[in-house]
């Protein structure tokens, strides 16, 4: 009985914690397959909530907040960038693009129309919110390349992507960059999450890089959230800061 008790006192605080959080405090991030092939259609999907909480929202629901549809782009091996189109499936938004070479191609999503967010009582302060997710896809065997960030960095501010292309295997080093405007985001926090609530917090060095290693198979999210300290206002509503949120995907193996 003390057992069961215990447990129930257990849920009821998670489910708590859960209310406690602001919606529009959860993530943003893409999830797709990380190879493709040459003239297949892809499928893109973009998930609003917390990936390692299991908590992914209904985004039909949450368009207001969002300031409306999501934006998601394609930067082909060669570096051009296509605007996709979305649309809303279950519960998020699915974009889809056909390879027509081969060699890495990155995914980049951003919102910077959401609204002015008022979370004094969780301590943030009144808020400009912007979310950033980047995913790469691997089309073909191209040799080993770059991922320059800035590439990525001509369309959202905030960059969090490996270094390097690589099929993400587990127990091996992983380096990644941390980029805002395009330059190295140095002594930044970054918190690796996988399913069952697993956390891990690592900080970029003086060059915006970390390295990490992942423990298990299976699907993670890389994300960083920073905060510009500078007032403005965004479509009549004064902000004192605005806060950044950048998520990496990294595919399940």
């Amino acid at each position: 009985m003390i057992i069961k008790k215990a447990l129930h006192s257990i849920v009821i605080l998670f489910l708590l914690s859960l209310l406690a959080i602001p919606s529009m405090a959860h993530n943003l991030w893409i999830e797709t397959s990380p190879t493709g092939k040459v003239g297949q259609t892809q499928k893109v999907y973009v998930y609003l909530g917390e990936y390692a909480y299991g908590v992914r929202e209904n985004v039909s629901e949450h368009l207001e907040m969002l300031g409306g549809d999501v934006a998601v782009w394609l930067i082909k091996p060669n570096g051009d960038k296509v605007a996709l189109d979305t649309e809303i499936g279950e519960n998020r938004f699915v974009a889809e693009f056909t390879p027509q070479n081969e060699g890495h191609y990155q995914l980049v999503l951003n919102v910077t129309n959401a609204p002015v967010v008022d979370w004094r009582e969780y301590n943030l302060g009144i808020l400009k919110t912007t979310f950033f997710g980047t995913a790469t896809v691997q089309v073909g065997s191209p040799a080993t390349a770059n991922l320059p960030s800035q590439s990525v960095a001509s369309v959202n501010k905030l960059v969090i992507q490996p270094t390097n292309a690589t099929d993400f295997e587990r127990n091996s080093p992983l380096q990644f960059q941390l980029t805002y405007n395009g330059k190295p985001l140095a002594e930044q926090e970054v918190v690796i999450g996988y399913k069952g609530k697993w956390f891990k917090t690592l900080y970029t060095n003086g060059e915006g890089q970390l390295s990490l290693t992942l423990p298990w198979n299976g699907q993670y999210v890389v994300e960083s959230v920073y905060t510009e300290e500078k007032a403005g206002t965004f479509k009549g509503d004064d902000y004192e800061a605005v806060r950044h949120t950048a998520t990496f995907y990294i595919p399940a193996k």
